[in-house]
């Protein structure tokens, strides 16, 4: 009886998503101070309340005079399960405006109002995971926009935006070195996709075009600057602690270097030194291509678990910006740390530079920090990290030639299963609306490039923040003692967290990879 029903539960969510497919749904998501410029032809309106619980309207009308909205459908508490004032199934409500965090409107075809009925439910039964996903539901693909470009032969994964914005507080802007794409026009694609249990909202996604001369590459610093290059130098050697790596990290081309983490301790720390020599006079910089390992996805689901119930208020404090929740969240990331760079010029005594933090997992993202002036010969770089933290790619010494100036250009068409879709191209375009996308959608944003396009090289430049679905089985294990930790004794939780961390580091990569929600 048991696989009769998980078996009739998993067909039933696959027809859900198939639906989630085959339908469109255009949507619209805006602060309560813009709710007149919502459309009225919209079916449905969500309304999310400052205290985290969510009103689905099916019927409405915004009284701006009066601040406020008169609406009928369902009201779900902060734990997403409906509350009925009487016995219908829907009520009628009035809701003020000052009472109210965000707006968003979804317009569907009927048939598919289970799917978004499901949509606007944050917390997800394991049903709605993949078959490998409950093998551990920790280990689960999660991340920002993931975005694909086409490297001449086929389209690849390229870059992943604003990987630590987890809510609307925290939105930031992200620029990613489209190293990969070969447009093959001036008609330039970016394919766009979400491939998580996560909802996605982004403000922005524009291509940052920089000319560059015969032979040049360009590169950006974390402080955006852009500046071409003439000469790119492979390391004479690089040793870790196991040993010469150079081979690894003299190409970018996807072989990385990577250790595991220490069994006792998430934070112990490794070095690795790099040497270049026969450098001519000039300018010079460190250019890098690195990503995340999956120690900091496990350390985010772990602190979702050890909140359970308390996420959503938890979640509200943060998005109502109580600075002493995101203290104390950064704390165990500051204990973690990047990738601090520090360089010796000859004369033994290694300065510090700059400390890489680009999150993410997912995409290799390339870096050009820029060095002091050294005299010409020979330079050693220091890198220090968390053990098991950091898969490196690519090291290299750049020349820099100048600084250039970036062109900037917006999306001209967005299409949607091979049709425009000239709503989400206007809240792409609009600076107070958000393009948003659900699990398992996808889109192709179309450029118009320069004329001679084949002389610049390219950038992605995207803003905006998402939000991660919570899983039944993150409420399961909560605990209040590994929370309190997690914020006050964050070294201590570290290493209490390794031996849990350790036994999933063997099979966390296939998993995570394999239990992508594609298209």
């Amino acid at each position: 009886m048991k696989e009769y029903s998980l078996l009739c539960w998993i067909i039933a969510v696959c027809l859900l998503f198939q639906g989630c497919v085959t339908t469109r749904i255009n949507k619209e998501l805006v602060a309560v101070e813009n709710a007149m410029q919502l459309s009225p032809k919209s079916e449905y309106l969500k309304v999310h309340m400052n205290d985290g619980t969510l009103y689905v309207l099916n019927s409405w009308n915004i009284n701006g005079e009066s601040r406020m909205i008169e609406g009928r459908g369902t009201y779900y508490n902060i734990r997403r399960n409906p509350v009925t004032q009487t016995s219908m199934a829907e009520s009628d409500f009035l809701i003020y405006f000052d009472d109210i965090a965000l707006l968003e409107t979804n317009n569907v075809k009927k048939s598919s109002v289970a799917a978004i009925a499901a949509m606007s439910v944050v917390s997800i039964p394991h049903t709605f995971l993949s078959i490998i996903c409950l093998t551990d539901p920790k280990a689960c693909f999660g991340s920002c926009p993931t975005f694909y470009v086409y490297d001449g032969k086929e389209f690849q994964l390229q870059a992943e935006g604003f990987s630590s914005s987890i809510a609307r507080s925290l939105e930031d802007t992200d620029i990613d070195k489209l190293y990969l794409a070969k447009p093959q026009s001036d008609e330039f694609t970016l394919r766009v996709t979400n491939e998580a249990l996560e909802t996605h909202a982004v403000r922005q996604a524009n291509l940052l075009a920089c000319r560059a001369g015969e032979g040049q590459e360009v590169f950006a610093t974390p402080e955006n600057a852009f500046y071409t290059v003439d000469t790119l130098y492979t390391p004479d050697w690089c040793f870790s602690p196991e040993g010469d790596i150079t081979g690894l990290i003299s190409y970018l081309d996807k072989q990385e270097r990577f250790s595991l983490a220490d069994s006792t301790d998430l934070a112990a720390c490794e070095e690795l030194s790099v040497h270049f020599s026969g450098l001519p006079p000039g300018r010079y910089g460190l250019v890098t291509g690195s990503r995340q390992t999956l120690l900091t996805t496990f350390l985010f689901y772990q602190s979702l678990a050890n909140m359970g119930n308390n996420v959503a208020r938890y979640g509200l404090r943060l998005e109502n910006g109580d600075d002493r929740i995101r203290k104390y969240a950064n704390r165990m990331y500051d204990l973690l740390g990047g990738i601090d760079i520090s360089v010796d010029c000859g004369d033994g005594k290694p300065e510090h530079i700059y400390e890489l933090r680009e999150m993410g997992p997912i995409a290799t993202d390339v870096q050009l920090i820029e060095l002091p002036e050294f005299s010409p010969g020979e330079i050693s770089v220091r890198l220090k990290m968390t053990k098991g933290l950091w898969r490196l790619d690519y090291i290299a010494l750049a020349r820099l030639d100048k600084e250039v100036e970036p062109v900037r250009i917006a999306p001209g068409r967005v299409i949607c299963e091979g049709s425009d879709d000239p709503v989400s191209l206007q809240n792409l375009l609009s600076p107070e609306n958000y393009f948003v996308t659900y699990p398992r959608e996808e889109y192709e944003l179309i450029y118009d490039l320069p004329e001679d396009f084949i002389e610049y090289r390219y950038f992605l430049e995207s803003t905006g923040y998402y939000y991660e679905w919570r899983r039944e089985e993150w409420v399961r294990d909560e605990n209040r003692k590994l929370f309190r930790m997690m914020f006050l004794r964050p070294r201590h939780y570290l290493k209490k967290m390794a031996p849990e961390f350790k036994k999933r580091e063997p099979y966390m990569e296939e998993i995570f990879w394999n239990s992508r929600y594609e298209k």
